[in-house]
């Protein structure tokens, strides 16, 4: 039996692009700017320096 992953795994390996309706793509491209563009508006906030030095601790 497939775990979750896998089946979202298997899932994303055998979709072809050309098979993805128009507004899904569209709804991807725009969550992703935005996530993007929401990033890079808080990269200077202080919450984003203290996220930052704790990963760079952890390595």
């Amino acid at each position: 039996m497939q775990t979750a992953l896998e089946k979202i795994a298997s899932f994303a390996v055998h979709t072809d692009y050309e098979k993805i309706p128009d507004d899904v793509l569209e709804a991807a491209k725009l969550g992703l700017t935005d996530f993007f563009a929401c990033s890079l508006a808080g990269i200077n906030a202080p919450v984003s320096k203290n996220i930052l030095n704790y990963l760079k601790k952890k390595g």
